[in-house]
């Protein structure tokens, strides 16, 4: 009854720039005092308007003290039956108190408009603040880049200046030489030719320097760009690489954790039959146990251990438990109907007995 082993194999321009941002930081700057005028006139509307209120509440305690007093003297008055005399100016009162306190309302509501733009205006300028601090320190880096090309540029150039003062010097005291000995006038005159070529190559090299270090910039800029794009795309390659690998890993994982089960579950099964062969039948049920314990839906391991209950150990309703699982797991087998019948008779012998069997 030993188990064939199944499975299947599985395998695995800076100049321009930095004009461009000058010109941002004067504007932002522009806008940065615009934002704090605009600011400090809300605040003085604020306070004149806080007085005005003040003013107006003063005035309609006063109105408000009147109507009282107009109410008690309006009382007593028709208490005394002289209420006709009275009424229009009681009135005419009535309603310039309710005409001074709609104006203190709408008074409130305006401050109350003024204080939510206040505190608008203080957001937008704190955050304009914030820009602003960002952009000088990004011209402060900029201005030192460019003081140093601009640095390394005089040096160049007073090094120039130099090699033709030394040059200038050097014709004037060939010119000299030349009075002094007009033997050599030819060949100072060739001298002087070329001194002059060499001086007028030498502007055109400075200004040829001074155009390529006008395209390195223009070429640290491109660099600059090509370097961001080249980083997104390794990013993005070094994220699939890493994706990729782990779903690697994870089948090696899988695999390696199904074969060693495999592995365990044939040792386990293979010496549970050896038992079962030599009659060590308890060691052959701790095998097949534990084979379930590893794969608890492996049908061959329930119909051995269902056959070891039934006709060596006498555990009948265990052998039926085992039966049935078999049955559940490979219902169309070539065993199945045999099981069946097995499963009938063991039925039975549990009602009435091993010795009708």
């Amino acid at each position: 009854m030993k188990r064939k082993k199944k499975g299947k194999k599985r395998g695995q321009g800076l100049t321009s720039f930095l004009i461009f941002l000058f010109l941002f930081v004067l504007a932002n700057d522009g806008y940065a005092e615009q934002r704090i005028f605009t600011y400090e006139d809300v605040v003085q509307k604020n306070i004149e308007l806080r007085k005005k209120i003040q003013q107006e509440q003063q005035k309609y305690m006063v109105l408000k003290n009147e109507r009282n007093v107009l109410i008690l003297h309006v009382r007593r008055l028709q208490s005394a039956g002289q209420e006709n005399l009275y009424e229009e100016k009681f009135v005419r009162e009535e309603k310039e108190f309710k005409e001074q306190l709609q104006k203190n309302k709408d008074l409130t509501v305006e401050k109350q408009d003024l204080e939510a733009r206040l505190a608008k205006l203080k957001e937008v300028f704190e955050q304009r603040a914030i820009e602003n601090q960002d952009l000088k320190i990004q011209l402060r880096k900029v201005n030192n880049e460019f003081n140093s090309i601009q640095t390394d540029f005089q040096d160049r150039e007073e090094k120039l200046k130099i090699e033709k003062v030394n040059f200038r010097d050097n014709l004037e005291r060939v010119m000299l030489e030349a009075k002094a000995s007009r033997g050599k006038i030819e060949e100072l005159e060739q001298q002087l030719l070329i001194t002059r070529t060499h001086e007028q190559e030498l502007d055109k090299e400075l200004q040829t320097r001074f155009s390529a270090q006008i395209q390195q910039e223009e070429q640290i800029e491109e660099l600059k760009i090509d370097k961001f794009s080249t980083e997104a795309k390794l990013a993005k390659q070094a994220e699939n690489i890493l994706e990729k690998a782990r779903e690697i890993a994870d089948k090696k994982i899988n695999t390696i954790e199904q074969k060693t089960d495999k592995e365990r579950l044939d040792m386990h099964y293979n010496l549970a039959v050896v038992f079962d062969k030599n009659g060590m039948y308890e060691d052959s049920e701790r095998e097949y146990l534990k084979c379930l314990r590893i794969n608890p839906d492996d049908p061959d391991v329930h119909y051995n251990l269902a056959i070891l209950y039934d006709d060596k150990l006498n555990k009948n309703l265990a052998a039926i438990k085992h039966y049935k699982k078999y049955l559940e797991l490979h219902p169309k087998g070539e065993e199945a109907s045999q099981v069946r019948q097995w499963i009938l008779l063991a039925e039975q012998e549990n009602r009435i007995g091993p010795e009708m069997r």
